[in-house]
């Protein structure tokens, strides 16, 4: 599978840059839960090949993991196959909900929080072999290589704005992990492969799917707590008539455009499910 490819890459990388125990990567991720779903299975996989992995994102995201999640900040981490996962976050300050103000937040004061992360690792002993990023937060790749650390980067999707931003960067990684897997395009993954470059462009490898595995729930990630309840009501419906909604855990609607997509669903005379971030 790509992730089994993604975690052997990384691993044979990460154990000849480290000076002595187990090799350690930080995987630094894009606040929304869309995107710490993928990068914390990532990490979860490559620990579980004997790395120690600190997954880390903003403070926001921190706390909210430690809330709903129960994650624990700091310390040695909890095992995981033959290494283990903890978790460090940023101390970036940033606790609004506004995207363009997060985007501009996370630029300005980005870059120094994840220096100063990477300066607490080397002072605990446990210094970062390489970091693992996300096109959201391209400016994770320029520490990395100031700190002379390798970095791979997970392309999970675009957003419109940071689309240009996230091109001129993402040639500084040393390889582009992608959620898919080779026998569902094969054709795109050899032909990105083929492509020839100057200078030479990161090496491309499937990581998908970056799917939650069957007994794999000891280290989770969710932001805010399952509402498990709408299973039950999901299960009473037949196949294919419900339908749903979600605009992510990133987006915030404004009274009048939560009015007016109630009013479309409700249109359609269909049941459905709505998966609303409420902002408190």
């Amino acid at each position: 599978m790509g992730e089994e490819a993604a975690a052997a890459t990384v691993t044979a990388a990460a154990a000849a840059a480290a000076s002595g125990g187990a090799p350690h990567l930080l995987l630094i991720c894009f606040p929304g839960q869309g995107h710490v779903n993928p990068m914390l299975r990532l990490a979860k996989r490559i620990a579980a090949k004997g790395l120690v992995v600190t997954f880390s994102s903003t403070s926001a995201i921190g706390a909210k993991l430690v809330e709903s999640s129960g994650v624990s900040v700091g310390g040695d981490g909890v095992p995981l196959g033959g290494g283990r996962i903890r978790f460090e976050f940023l101390e970036d300050g940033f606790d609004g909900s506004d995207l363009d103000e997060l985007m501009r937040h996370l630029g300005t004061a980005g870059p120094a929080a994840f220096a100063e992360l990477l300066a607490r690792q080397e002072a605990a002993g446990r210094p970062v072999a390489c970091v693992v990023g996300n096109p959201f937060i391209p400016w994770a790749v320029d520490v990395a290589a100031a700190a002379g650390i390798l970095s791979a980067v997970l392309w999970v999707q675009s957003l419109t704005e940071a689309i240009q931003q996230q091109i001129r960067t993402i040639d500084k990684a040393t390889w582009v992990f992608v959620n898919s897997f080779t026998e569902l395009e094969r054709d795109v993954v050899d032909a990105l492969r083929g492509v020839a470059t100057s200078p030479p462009q990161p090496k491309l490898i499937p990581v998908g799917p970056l799917i939650e595995l069957e007994g794999d729930a000891a280290v989770r990630g969710d932001m805010i707590r399952a509402a498990d309840d709408c299973v039950g009501w999901l299960d009473e419906h037949p196949p294919r008539s419900v339908v749903y909604a979600s605009l992510g855990s990133v987006v915030v609607l404004s009274a009048g455009e939560v009015a007016e997509m109630a009013h479309g669903l409700a249109s359609t005379g269909r049941p459905f499910l709505w998966v609303h971030l409420i902002v408190k």
